[in-house]
């Protein structure tokens, strides 16, 4: 029902505006900014963590979604900071928190650790 009225609504909106003149062609809509940071694995083998629906960092034991080699390039303009210390992780020989998203279908979040920046 909700989305009924809503169409509706929408409808009656677009019939109201005034039309646009004949020769006046649309303005297109800018470009969004792309992501350009690069990130390269230095671990040996990493998992892209998924986390928990109400979460907004991935766990040790969040459920694993795919894995990275050493050497792999990913690009990713996000990471999650993490402050209580209960989500410590040591991954890659350090100690951490923080988590680097990876976006795309098979996406989620890779530890900061086991990752470089290099562009």
């Amino acid at each position: 029902m909700r989305h009924l009225i809503s169409t509706l609504a929408l409808a009656l909106a677009a019939a109201t505006l005034p039309a646009a003149p004949a020769g006046a062609a649309p303005a297109p809509a800018p470009a969004p900014a792309e992501c350009a940071t690069r990130w390269t694995v230095t671990g040996g083998k990493v998992a892209i963590r998924r986390p928990a629906p109400d979460a907004t960092s991935a766990t040790s034991t969040s459920p694993v979604v795919r894995y990275l080699h050493r050497g792999d390039r990913v690009t990713s303009c996000w990471q999650t900071h993490n402050r209580s210390a209960s989500t410590t992780y040591r991954k890659c020989g350090r100690t951490g928190q923080n988590w680097l998203i990876v976006r795309g279908p098979r996406g989620g979040q890779v530890p900061l650790t086991c990752v470089r920046r290099t562009g």
